[in-house]
């Protein structure tokens, strides 16, 4: 038993050694955006509404890493196959890396890596009516056409304001995204999306609060 505790006193000092020496902090950042496809085969060129937060450690030589979650809609218009609006969604996580210089400064600009899986749809918007109710209430749907599995890589550069003593910073940027594995098709299998028809640039704002 005194072994056991003695084992795991150590532990806990070294993980402490290892935290006092390596992680500085910690770090949330809150981001919106604005982004733009590639040209389609079957449909124009869209524009995409971006929201995405990262959550993870602020480690020495200013380098942070942590999770991240990313999720975007198309905007929406008339399939011709189809007859009715359709939209392109995603979601996706994993992990991300940034890398800060001169974070000190007011001014400064960091290099944020993201790598995930996740899915990708194409969905039709459908309002319809509750049922069993008497009211007018009703819900939104996203009926799929079709989904697909996916993984992401999105680098990109952003600059960044100190506004409180380092604790809060603004931030604006642009990143590219890049989507693997996609491929969305009608149910008789003509195709609607592949390759890089949904990669692009995203520009977005940034609210990141540090603590260190």
């Amino acid at each position: 038993m005194k072994i056991k505790f003695a084992l795991l006193f150590i532990a806990i000092m070294l993980t402490q050694n290892i935290k006092a020496q390596f992680i500085k902090g910690f770090e949330i950042d809150f981001k919106a955006g604005i982004g733009y496809t590639n040209t389609l085969e079957t449909t124009e060129a869209r524009v995409t509404g971006d929201l995405g937060t990262d959550i993870g450690l602020i480690f020495d030589y200013d380098i942070s890493g942590g999770l991240f979650y990313n999720h975007f809609n198309t905007t929406s218009r008339v399939d011709d196959y189809l007859g009715e609006k359709f939209l392109f969604r995603s979601n996706y996580t994993g992990i991300y890396l940034k890398k800060t210089f001169f974070p000190r400064s007011f001014v400064h600009f960091s290099i944020p890596v993201r790598i995930g899986i996740g899915g990708a749809n194409y969905s039709n918007h459908v309002v319809t009516d509750y049922d069993g109710y008497d009211d007018d209430s009703v819900f939104h749907l996203h009926e799929k056409e079709d989904k697909c599995f996916i993984y992401a890589l999105e680098p990109g550069i952003q600059v960044e304001f100190n506004l409180a003593d380092e604790a809060v910073r603004l931030g604006t940027g642009v990143s590219y995204r890049k989507l693997g594995n996609l491929h969305l098709n009608y149910g008789d299998g003509y195709k609607i999306a592949s390759g890089c028809d949904l990669d692009g640039p995203v520009f977005n704002v940034s609210l990141i609060i540090a603590i260190e």
